[in-house]
């Protein structure tokens, strides 16, 4: 089973390759640290200088085989429905909600944050059915620039053959 730790959220989600696995019967043992499915998972621990990972939010939208959370990442589970979870998981993505987490929590050598330092934090809450075109636009603005890294990703590669070619035929 693999572990997810902070290096796993990352800003396009959740990097499901990891190079620590566990057990199978730790998904029993520990099931309150396994990944279900729109689990919002925000890192909370992080370096003190710099953006450093404090606050890096991801939301799981996709069935994903078994996985489970490492301790210094936060599970939110969404469970009133007058909440939508992408809705939270977009403010939780603002720098706004980072700057408030980071203020509310324990700075020495790292950033440390609680679980109370996260659930003690104001969160707006609009009603529903704005909470919903929230979301809807956040889901919309975030795949077209999924789209939009794999076109430029798709344009550095044939851009490098074409470079290749001209360098080979030399």
């Amino acid at each position: 089973v693999p572990l997810l730790r902070i290096q796993n959220i990352t800003d396009w989600g959740i990097n499901f390759n990891s190079d620590i696995f566990l057990p199978t019967n730790y998904l029993e043992k520990y099931a309150k640290f396994k990944l279900l499915n729109r689990d919002i998972l925000i890192s909370m621990t992080g370096a003190k200088e710099g953006t450093g990972s404090v606050g890096k939010v991801a939301i799981n939208d996709k069935e994903q085989e078994d996985a489970l959370v490492n301790q210094r990442v936060g599970i939110l589970r969404t469970k009133l429905k007058e909440i939508c979870d992408y809705y939270l998981y977009s403010y939780l993505k603002t720098e706004v909600f980072r700057i408030l987490l980071i203020r509310n929590s324990v700075i020495s050598v790292q950033v440390n944050a609680s679980e109370d330092d996260i659930l003690n934090l104001p969160i707006p809450l609009p009603p529903l059915y704005i909470q919903n075109q929230i979301a809807e636009e956040v889901k919309n603005r975030i795949e077209k620039a999924k789209k939009l890294k794999e076109e430029a990703k798709n344009i550095v590669e044939n851009a490098k053959k074409e470079v290749e070619k001209i360098i080979l035929a030399k």
